[in-house]
């Protein structure tokens, strides 16, 4: 739920993301790739999260964002040995400076704190800088970068959730009534909390999409990206194109 009133900006979320993996335990990784994901980090996210952006119409504007979350693993292997389930809390907070109306940029930080059911590594912590800058000149671009720190699923075998500290630009631009492009490209570092392994991801993206009517679009993919693991200095490079179709109702 959004409401976007003159003074100020007010949202309310409650989602529930599910991720299954498919491959066995022990399954052995494809030339090429790094990330050590099977069946046991498939899980259940359910997450409620709420923020106020106030005095929006002046220069400086404060925010300020809050969520909590249950992670739940559903298919762990042995929880005696180890269990990523755990409860999460975080907290966003800062200033909006608005230098135009097609320029803003929001300056602050974010807190997160894991509780975690497993008995050698019980919580997590985690603070970082959390901003970005948007311009939007009018309707034909859209640009923004951000860069800011989350928790998300675990890559390697043993680790109990990922530190993910990203630095991501995104670009949006219409060609026309009908056809756009976006480009999406960054450098994110993915550490493994409970096992010493980090993994360093290069990537670009673009989609060019054609809206052949208001409820159906054609589109095309292609992307590229270098990973880099640090326990052993190896690389990885991953290619995708691809064409789809995308209903809406």
């Amino acid at each position: 739920m959004n409401r976007d009133l003159p003074t100020h900006d007010l949202f309310l979320r409650i989602r529930t993301m599910n991720r299954d993996y498919l491959d066995r335990i022990g399954t052995t990784r494809t030339n090429g790739d790094l990330i050590e994901i099977d069946r046991t980090f498939s899980n259940t996210r359910t997450e409620t999260s709420a923020g106020v952006l106030l005095a929006k119409d002046r220069f400086l504007a404060p925010y300020i964002q809050t969520g909590v979350a249950a992670i739940d693993f559903t298919k762990q292997a042995n929880e005696q040995t180890l269990d990523r389930d755990g409860n999460e809390v975080w907290g966003v907070a800062g200033f909006r400076l608005t230098f135009a109306p097609q320029l803003y940029a929001d300056v602050g930080g974010r807190v997160i704190h894991r509780d975690l059911d497993d008995r050698r590594v019980g919580e997590h912590t985690t603070g970082f800088f959390d901003g970005r800058i948007v311009w939007n000149p009018g309707d034909w671009l859209y640009a923004e970068i951000n860069v800011d720190r989350t928790l998300e699923d675990p890559e390697a075998t043993g680790a109990l959730l990922t530190e993910r500290t990203a630095t991501q630009l995104y670009l949006k631009a219409w060609m026309s009534g009908r056809l756009y492009a976006v480009v999406t490209s960054g450098y994110v570092r993915n550490e493994q909390i409970g096992v010493d392994r980090r993994f360093n991801d290069l990537y670009l993206d673009t989609r060019i999409g054609y809206a052949v009517s208001p409820k159906l679009e054609v589109f095309g993919i292609a992307g590229a990206a270098r990973s880099k693991d640090s326990a052993d200095v190896e690389t990885a490079d991953r290619f995708r194109v691809g064409l789809g179709v995308k209903f809406g109702y």
